[in-house]
């Protein structure tokens, strides 16, 4: 099958995780390959030493190769980053006569909202459609279908990043051989692989607490309406706990992640390094100080966009959600219903062992992404090519019918020159 391969990168502040899927006739993903290496050279999202970004790249991309002669070089790529803000807007389309809505009216609305960037040094990266009124009167999620007779309004949700930091981005995968087919933001990618179809109907926020950032996303009656990444994410609690005890960073994550948050006053753990016995509430103490920090910082951004009795539901995944207790303090902590989210199989992903971990939602859901984006494209070709094949049919038959009506013309003219002649 031709270009049956997709694949998709996620450049992490601690990871970076690569995924290969070949589809087959029906648009339906086996993964066929999968790697992920220690990242260096980003700091809570944002390229801050490409040189090293590309390394920590090419050594993910080596493993991949080892693992099977599989060859790509398009890739889906995730993006976040404090730079990363989004703001709603809306465009709209007219009509001459009653027209009937596709997605490729939609897709023309998206593609006007997109080209609609005030700020220089800004870029859109993407856009998520809220609502479309039709003939300034009728108000839907999903206008396809529907006969419009004269204008379509979209509303939608714009996703802006600085160029800089884009850039930064790009040219550090470019320098690896990939080129990239498209950006998605990050956030969407973790709630596309982790929300069931149940939560994205009622109103749930989703976080993905990662190791720079924690990214947060607000999702009401199966539509995105805010996003944020947060500069709070598991390093801050690492590094609060290699310099509080003076151990080295990988024996601190040891320690978040296997004694997590404990409120025993009696267990203790001893350091290998030093032979020293402490605590486990001391520590548990510093990693709670942290999470809460967390919590009440997604908190706040609920109640700034009036969210925060709306949301009946919050949804943690990415690396630090395996905390230990972490669902009982956030329960604590925000008085939700919480749920500890593994990526789920999504837009015909089928998944492995492998990845069924919170710390790969997101590279899982950028390929579900690239995955309906080349879906939805081929439909539009397929819409188009009808069209045209319509259009061509019209104009042969109307062709036709003014061939056929000359030639009666003429037929008839000569019956009457020559009985003029007679």
């Amino acid at each position: 099958m031709k270009n049956s391969l997709i694949a998709a990168l996620d450049v992490g502040t601690t990871k970076i995780a690569a995924i290969v899927g070949q589809k087959d006739e029906n648009n339906k993903i086996k993964i066929i390959n999968f790697a992920s290496n220690p990242s260096k050279g980003i700091a809570r999202g944002n390229v801050e030493n490409i040189n090293e970004v590309i390394t920590s790249i090419k050594q993910t991309l080596d493993q991949l190769s080892k693992n099977n002669l599989h060859e790509f070089n398009e890739v889906y790529v995730g993006i976040a980053g404090q730079h990363i803000v989004t703001r709603y807007n809306s465009t709209e389309l007219f009509f001459n006569s009653a027209t009937e809505i596709s997605n490729i009216h939609t897709e023309k609305l998206k593609e006007n909202i997109e080209k609609t960037v005030s700020d220089s040094d800004e870029e859109i990266i993407g856009s998520l459609p809220i609502l479309f009124t039709i003939d300034n009167q009728r108000s839907v999620r999903n206008p396809e279908e529907i006969v419009c007779e004269s204008s379509l309004k979209g509303n939608f949700l714009l996703i802006y990043a600085k160029k800089t930091k884009v850039n930064s981005l790009r040219q550090a995968i470019n320098n690896t051989g990939l080129n990239i087919k498209s950006m998605f933001l990050e956030p969407l990618a973790s709630a596309e692989a982790v929300l069931t179809a149940e939560e994205r109907k009622s109103c749930v926020a989703m976080i993905d607490i990662g190791g720079g950032t924690t990214d947060l996303v607000v999702c009401d009656k199966n539509n995105i309406v805010f996003t944020s990444v947060l500069p709070l994410g598991g390093n801050n609690i690492t590094r609060t706990i290699e310099q509080k005890f003076n151990i080295s960073a990988n024996h601190a994550e040891q320690l978040k992640t296997n004694l997590g948050i404990n409120s025993s006053k009696e267990m203790t753990f001893m350091l290998e390094s030093t032979h020293q016995k402490y605590l486990v509430k001391d520590l548990s103490d510093l990693i709670r100080l942290k999470y809460e920090e967390i919590f009440a910082t997604v908190l706040f951004q609920l109640e700034n966009i009036n969210y925060l009795d709306k949301v009946n539901k919050l949804i943690i995944t990415g690396g630090g959600s395996l905390t230990i207790n972490l669902k009982q303090l956030a329960n604590y902590c925000t008085n939700y219903e919480i749920r500890i989210a593994y990526p789920i199989a999504v837009a015909g992903v089928n998944l492995y062992e492998k990845l069924n971990d919170p710390k790969f939602s997101t590279v899982i859901g950028l390929l579900s992404l690239g995955n309906y984006e080349e879906i939805k494209a081929g439909q539009i070709i397929e819409q188009e090519k009808k069209k045209e094949n319509l259009t061509t049919k019209d104009n042969e038959q109307e062709k036709e019918q003014k061939k056929s009506k000359f030639s009666f013309s003429s037929l008839i003219g000569k019956i009457l020159d020559d009985n003029k002649n007679d």
